[in-house]
């Protein structure tokens, strides 16, 4: 069901034009960053005795929204631009290339995309093996800490998302792959 408005809500900003849809992901993005600010510093007046300092949670969120815009930037910059992006995400949705797709440009991209998935599958694998051997490390260390509960449960929640993240990279490694085999074909890559 969220999925569902989300997908109606990306269709209607994504038939705006180009400035206006810019502005109104902003506010959107926005309005966002300023839920879970609100949140943040309410869990910290709830779980702390001390007094909410409110310029603390504007530190981690400031540095998830600059991550989040490099790498989307990034990702962009990569695939030769949002159109081509467009294109390779609904391509990989769909399972299916492009009625007029020009093998000049989607081979390369495909091998581009198989290149950085198989990267960022193996480097996702290491962390989660480095993050295991971690906790490990630490809970055998702390082992009569009073903390260790948090540690464990910290540590398994952050390999649940990396083993999730490994998992649905897996998964479009498979529908890259399907892409790749219908690829027109007019030579060698």
């Amino acid at each position: 069901m969220p999925w569902t408005a989300l997908r109606s809500w990306r269709q209607r900003v994504g038939g705006l034009p180009r400035r206006q849809r810019r502005l109104v992901v902003a506010a959107a993005v926005a309005g966002w960053l300023a839920a879970t600010y609100g949140l943040l510093v309410a869990l910290q007046a709830a779980v702390g005795d001390d007094p909410v300092d409110l310029l603390q949670p504007l530190g981690p969120l400031a540095g998830t929204l600059g991550g989040t815009t490099l790498g989307l930037r990034w990702q962009r910059r990569r695939t030769g631009g949002g159109d081509r992006q467009r294109q390779l995400g609904a391509a990989l949705r769909s399972r299916r290339l492009p009625a007029d797709a020009d093998p000049a440009v989607w081979r390369p991209l495909l091998a581009g995309e198989q290149r950085a998935l198989r990267r960022l599958l193996v480097t996702g694998s290491g962390a989660l093996v480095l993050l295991v051997v971690l906790v490990v490390v630490l809970v055998a260390t702390l082992a009569g800490d009073a903390d260790l509960g948090h540690l464990a449960v910290g540590g398994g929640l952050v390999a649940a998302v990396v083993a999730l993240l490994v998992g649905i990279g897996r998964h479009q490694q498979r529908r890259l792959a399907d892409l790749v085999a219908q690829r027109p074909d007019d030579g060698p890559a």
